[in-house]
């Protein structure tokens, strides 16, 4: 037996057969919080790395 996992939620997941599990990735809160970490780099006298982390969900589908 073999299972595959798609990653990124591609809109094509849901049109393949069996339709793919993927791994959900908020591309767009991602860019929010990069313009707003650049806007305090850009604001600051002094800046420092940080790690920011954002939560990715699994969709189940057919393909496990």
């Amino acid at each position: 037996d073999i299972a595959i996992i798609g990653f990124d939620n591609m809109p094509f997941c849901t049109y393949l057969e069996p339709a793919l599990t993927t791994v959900h990735v908020p591309k767009q809160y991602m860019g929010e919080m990069a313009v707003q970490r650049l806007i305090q780099i850009i604001d600051s006298k002094e800046s420092f790395p940080i790690k920011l982390e954002v939560a990715t969900s699994i969709i189940k589908r057919k393909s496990v």
